[in-house]
């Protein structure tokens, strides 16, 4: 399973260039996406009429969207999957079954509930310069411990700092 992020509130990235390009090669490589519900209506609200002839644009309507929620309701992205249940069984489910990586964007609770059940294989974080002064936090004091070692670092033109987290096995 790997985490990644877009914006902060989960829209169209602002950043240009290798930010842009990581974010892309995530999407375009992956075999679906998992995310929270409030994170699946806003990306599913900016980017389900978007331009198919972008690439990663293409790939995220075409790909399965898996939608964890307590709350049912319509899913009106096409390829969209309801995850019901206990969080840890579905997910586990999920990546026996499927064959290449999941991504998420946005969704702190949900990758919150991820971590605590050991289901987080590599973190990929875009770091802005820019201080908010309040904001969902990825990391709570619950967090689980887990080791993971910088795979990939990358600083942008306009200091986006991209940064790859692979799980390390010996923790």
């Amino acid at each position: 399973m790997r985490a990644a992020s877009s914006t902060a509130d989960g829209s169209r990235p602002t950043a240009t260039g290798p930010s842009t390009t990581s974010l892309q090669a995530a999407t375009v490589g992956a075999e679906g996406m998992l995310l929270g519900r409030r994170s699946y209506d806003i990306l599913r609200q900016a980017w389900s009429t978007a331009d198919d002839s972008e690439p990663a644009v293409a790939a995220m309507n075409r790909m399965p969207k898996y939608v964890v929620s307590s709350s049912a309701g319509e899913l009106a992205w096409s390829n969209s999957h309801l995850l019901g249940g206990e969080l840890s069984l579905a997910v586990a489910e999920l990546t026996d079954r499927a064959e290449g990586d999941l991504v998420i964007f946005g969704s702190a609770t949900l990758v919150r509930g991820l971590a605590r059940h050991d289901l987080v294989d590599e973190y990929r974080l875009l770091l802005f310069p820019v201080v908010l002064g309040a904001g969902k936090r990825i990391f709570d004091e619950n967090a689980h411990r887990a080791e993971f070692t910088l795979t990939d670092s990358l600083v942008t033109s306009g200091g986006v700092a991209v940064l790859t987290y692979t799980r390390d096995p010996s923790g």
